[in-house]
């Protein structure tokens, strides 16, 4: 789990996704089941190889960076409302 200056847990039933704190077991995050995708596959495994010698192509952005990338901007989105 990135690193967003306080501790969280993940919880999934099936029907719901949250992101909780750790530390009080506040729901910070909750994903609105509307959203899921009834094909959604469990796992994705990804090789940029070729990519990276065939276009030249490097990485970016590591997981957890990306994360808090997103999560950053989806603050300010909403802070603005």
């Amino acid at each position: 789990m990135p690193n967003f200056g306080f501790l969280m847990n993940r919880m999934s039933t099936g029907k719901k996704v949250a992101l909780i704190t750790g530390v009080t077991g506040q729901e910070v995050i909750a994903i609105d089941p509307r959203y899921f995708r009834p094909t959604e596959v469990e796992l994705l495994i990804g090789d940029p190889t070729k990519a990276k010698e065939k276009l030249g192509w490097t990485l970016k952005y590591d997981l957890a960076t990306l994360v808090k990338d997103m999560m950053q901007a989806d603050v300010k989105l909403f802070s603005n409302k």
